[in-house]
């Protein structure tokens, strides 16, 4: 900005003659609202397979890795394509994300979300000879049980992927 823009503007003003004193620009990025701090990336191309051998596609894709840790991870290629050939036309990228660390963040959005569906639950059943009464109250829980995440018992097809 400062060698193109800002040179281009003061030239303009100087041939129109308006004075210039000074003049200032800075920019501030916009806080990150993600709760994903990446502190090394990778990257590697991505072969679209066809029959488990990589062809030369328009659906080979570039592959980024990326991880909290101060180092980057190695590189694995992945036995199936991220995206259908078909598809490739609809869809702009693909992002991946180990299993438990969505379902940490799912549990956290839902927990707040699902408090308003607590309720504490009575019931009361009294009986004299053959008359029986049967009362029942919910009120709004105090202190709701949160959503839980439950892990499947096995892990999918394809390499352990699940789709939802």
């Amino acid at each position: 900005m400062s060698t193109v823009f800002t040179g281009a503007y003061f030239d303009e003003l100087k041939k129109q003659g308006n004075p210039v004193f000074h003049y200032a620009f800075s920019t501030k990025p916009p806080p990150s609202r993600s709760t994903l701090a990446l502190r090394a990336i990778r990257h590697s191309t991505s072969p679209y397979l066809i029959s488990g051998q990589p062809t030369a596609s328009s659906s080979s894709c570039l592959t980024y890795l990326g991880t909290t840790q101060s180092q980057p991870p190695s590189i694995v290629r992945f036995p199936w394509n991220w995206v259908n050939a078909e598809d490739t036309s609809q869809i702009a990228g693909v992002v991946s994300v180990r299993r438990g660390d969505f379902t940490d963040w799912l549990e956290k959005e839902i927990q707040s979300a699902s408090a308003g569906l607590c309720y504490d639950t009575s019931v009361n059943i009294s009986h004299h000879g053959l008359n029986y009464l049967i009362s029942s109250a919910w009120t709004p829980s105090a202190k709701p049980e949160w959503f839980k995440v439950v892990e499947p018992p096995a892990t999918g097809s394809g390499g352990g992927l699940v789709t939802l």
